[in-house]
């Protein structure tokens, strides 16, 4: 017979350390506070389709460069916008906007593809009485152009 496998030890406890002045009452300082920025990937302009990431404030350089970092997959959405002109001004409503379940990696390829314009989604016709909205990934041509 194997030994008895042990269970895990998780440790927890307090921080040691100051906590900076203001801190306990809530108070903060209006200047040190960043927004986070989301990084906007353009995937069908017929139906309006965009992934927004989320959180990528130190990664947005590399991103631009080309360097994707595996993001989790709940800071990356698929949104289907409409264009609304409102005083004289075009600006984008989002109507619909999913999340999705798969492997963070799986999920950042897909968007680091689309950015690319390898891949692209297209919306998927599906009866009115689903609650949920289906995709399409397609390879586009443009992916196979480096082969040859």
């Amino acid at each position: 017979m194997g030994q008895k496998k042990s269970k895990a030890h998780r440790s927890v406890g307090f921080l040691e350390g100051e906590v900076p002045k203001g801190k306990l009452s809530g108070e903060t300082d209006a200047g040190t506070t960043e927004k986070d920025e989301s990084f906007v990937v353009d995937v069908d302009s017929r139906y309006l389709l965009r992934f927004r990431v989320s959180n990528v404030n130190e990664h947005l350089t590399r991103i631009k460069l080309g360097h994707w970092h595996a993001f989790s997959a709940t800071s990356v959405c698929l949104e289907i916008v409409a264009k609304q002109e409102k005083e004289g001004l075009e600006e984008m409503v989002v109507l619909i906007e999913g999340s999705f379940d798969g492997p963070d990696e799986g999920i950042s390829g897909l968007v680091h593809q689309a950015s690319l314009k390898f891949f692209t989604l297209t919306l998927v016709i599906v009866p009115s009485y689903l609650a949920s909205i289906r995709m399409k990934v397609e390879i586009l041509k443009c992916a196979f152009d480096g082969c040859e």
